[in-house]
This record gives C-alpha cells, structure tokens and sequence, in this order.
C-alpha cells in the first residue's frame, strides 16, 4: 500500500479472512495449492514509478536460456500484455483474451540484469518461469513458477518467428502454431 495512513485496518483483516477461507486449488486445478495450510504473507510495497501496480515482468525460461518475455501493465487480472524477445523487440504475440498494451515500452532500466538472475535460477531445468518487477533501483524477485500458467491451457497467438525460440517438449502449449 502506497499510503499507509489510509489503511483501513478493519478492511485488511476482513479481505486476508476470506482470502483465507478460499480453497485456491478449486479456482483453477493448481496441483501446488491443494494441500497446503492457507497463510498470509505480507511484502514490502513496490513501487516502479507506473502507479498502484508495478509492471510485471515474465521471463520464459528453457533450458536455463530466457526465451520470451511477458509483460504485464495495469491491475492483474485485468492487465494489458505484451511479448518482448530478449534484446527487447516486440513480438506479434497475444494472449487470448487480454489486450495488449498499445505502442512500444521503454526497455527496463535493469533488463540484462532481469536475464541473468533469471538464467541463473532456471539453470539445469527444462522450464521456469521466473516474474520480476523493475524499479528505479533494482529488480526484485516475486515468483518462480513451473508450470507457467493455472490448468487450463494457456492459449497464444504468435507467429513462426517467435516457436522458433528456444522451444522444446517442457512447455508445447507456448509453442504451439497459431490457428
């Protein structure tokens, strides 16, 4: 929270209550949610200078080598994407159903270091995803993710170019032709 003289402290009990009275395996079949103790985990607030949520990076990783990665502006859930290629070019990729974000973004002030952490971690394994946040000072790590979406298959639509890069068995549904 950017401000913490507005928290309502009431509010945030009552949302972290029925967070934890969901069962997030029944919301999309994610095998790594369905027997754990639900908990709260609070964070430090990032702030990349965008407004309320920071921009989200995604790095698609195979074989220890990023291949793809997605960016995500605005409210998750309800952002807009888009698809960049390691040295920063945009890619004619969409993910079905969201919008993408309109014109070119400027290359993250810590990119090269975004691809080294992300390659150091996803070192040794077929595929990872590794989501990080850019700021005026550093990248920070949010998560790791393998598989890289929820259950339901994660649709794309992208051209040769991009099912060229870096695809193998460890995730088909991103390199997939489109249709």
């Amino acid at each position: 929270m950017r401000e913490k003289a507005r928290l309502n402290r009431q509010e945030l009990i009552d949302v972290c209550r029925s967070w934890l009275g969901r069962n997030y395996y029944d919301v999309a079949r994610e095998w790594a949610y369905k027997h754990i103790d639900p908990r709260i985990l609070v964070e430090e607030y990032i702030d990349d200078g965008t407004g309320p949520d920071p921009i989200r990076y995604k790095l698609y990783t195979f074989h220890g080598s990023v291949g793809v990665i997605y960016v995500g502006a605005g409210i998750p859930g309800e952002s807009r994407c888009s698809f960049y290629d390691r040295s920063w070019t945009r890619l004619p990729a969409t993910v079905a159903g969201k919008t993408q974000i309109e014109g070119a973004l400027d290359r993250p002030r810590h990119l090269d270091e975004m691809i080294r952490y992300a390659e150091v971690l996803a070192d040794g394994v077929d595929f990872i995803r590794i989501d990080l946040y850019d700021t005026a000072t550093k990248c920070t790590l949010e998560s790791l993710r393998s598989p890289p979406e929820p259950a339901h298959p994660l649709t794309l639509r992208m051209s040769s170019t991009i099912t060229s890069v870096g695809c193998g068995t460890a995730a088909p549904a991103l390199c997939a032709e489109p249709s």
